[in-house]
């Protein structure tokens, strides 16, 4: 392998003036340090040590962030005060015309009712925690309909009190049954009830109140519903819904 004989050499000039060619060279060091080229070598060597990158994703992402918080606090709005999904658009776009970043994305009724969808299942378990700590009386209603395609669902609602307020009615499932018989409506009730975190010793103590349609599968006195949990939650009390007795009251009248 044969090496080079490398020099380095500094240009200052012809001159054979030695004094001359380095005032020649400090010009020219001088000029550099002005230079456009130094300029963006310093600017790309200061910046790389700012992590401007990192920063703009960061600053990107906290954005993002915000105003994804914006849009689901909107979606919480609309199903707390049980506006319709079609106002979270609309929603959305006064926001936006009062000045406030709220993002391109989730402006649309689907994404609304996927928000409260997920935010409901955040909220269910710390709801029926509050009510099972605190040991608030507890009444169910229930109501049966059946689907086009010939689905039996059950709609359960709870009503009770969360941290010490008044009582209010919270809808806590919808059930598909496998069969509509007392029997299987116990069981199938029980087990949303327990799925949703209540427990035996809670229920035995604190369930008081049932409520229904007047249908003999409910509330029939021998083998209903209502009796069914009567015997093994003794201080259920059932009742007939004021609804549907209104409603069969009216039919009777017409």
């Amino acid at each position: 392998m044969d090496y080079w004989d490398v020099k380095l050499a500094l240009n200052g000039g012809t001159s054979m003036n030695k004094v001359t060619r380095l005032a020649i060279l400090r010009n020219k060091i001088k000029k550099h340090s002005s230079s456009k080229a130094h300029k963006t070598g310093f600017l790309f060597i200061t910046k790389k040590k700012e992590n401007v990158l990192s920063k703009q994703l960061e600053k990107s992402a906290f954005i993002k962030n915000e105003s994804t918080t914006l849009v689901f606090r909107t979606a919480y709005y609309i199903a707390k005060c049980n506006r319709p999904f079609n106002d979270h658009f609309n929603l959305l776009k006064l926001q936006q015309l009062n000045g406030i970043k709220i993002g391109t994305t989730l402006h649309s009724r689907f994404s609304c009712t996927n928000i409260v969808d997920h935010i409901s299942l955040k909220m269910k378990p710390k709801i029926v925690s509050n009510i099972v700590e605190t040991e608030a009386k507890l009444s169910v209603l229930i109501d049966e309909s059946t689907t086009i395609s010939a689905v039996c669902g059950m709609v359960v609602y709870i009503k009770a009190s969360i941290s010490y307020d008044d009582p209010v009615f919270i809808f806590l499932d919808l059930v598909e049954l496998v069969s509509q018989t007392a029997e299987n409506i116990v069981n199938q009730l029980i087990n949303c009830l327990k799925e949703s975190g209540f427990n035996e010793d809670y229920l035995i103590h604190n369930w008081i109140s049932f409520v229904s349609d007047g249908a003999s599968v409910l509330l029939g006195k021998k083998n209903g519903v209502a009796k069914r949990l009567k015997d093994r939650y003794p201080l259920i009390f059932s009742l007939h819904c004021m609804n549907h007795r209104l409603e069969l009251a009216v039919g009777n009248a017409v």
